[in-house]
């Protein structure tokens, strides 16, 4: 991707959410279930936690997409991300510049745009949400992905 001619990968995207979400003040995970064994039924792309109070104790979940027929695919049924969403202050599509138009993502998700120079640029501001309290499942799942 540095070279800007490359295709966009997923790898890219996930680099560039380390960038944005500072391990300093936030635990930054991939893959992250709604719970762990059977209850483990939905996924997030990608969760950071404000690990401070300064930054809200916020849960964000971000979905990446790197092809525009995955996205549209994901639109025809925004509501598999709910499992996990539930639980967000705010919610965030990661895809490549110019992939996604602003009318055609959920009015609760915000747009993260990858830039050739590998950072992500917020084009819609994800809106705060009132998200529900994190179930042991969550706690769990979030636990189990720091872990490693």
């Amino acid at each position: 991707m540095a070279d800007g001619q490359s295709k966009v990968t997923s790898t890219d995207i996930r680099n560039a959410l380390k960038l944005r979400f500072d391990p300093n003040s936030h635990a930054l995970l991939f893959e992250v279930a709604n719970g762990t064994g059977y209850g483990a039924k939905r996924y997030a792309d990608a969760v950071a936690v404000g690990l401070w109070p300064s930054h809200g104790h916020t849960i964000e979940g971000v979905e990446i997409k790197v092809s525009r027929a995955d996205f549209l695919t994901e639109m025809k049924d925004a509501t598999k991300s709910q499992a996990v969403f539930r639980y967000c202050h705010r919610w965030w599509l990661a895809c490549p510049r110019d992939m996604v138009k602003a009318d055609e993502l959920p009015a609760t998700w915000g747009l993260l745009e990858l830039m050739e120079n590998g950072t992500l640029r917020q084009r819609i501001k994800a809106p705060k949400l009132t998200p529900e309290v994190p179930d042991m499942g969550l706690i769990a799942s979030l636990l189990r992905r720091s872990a490693g």
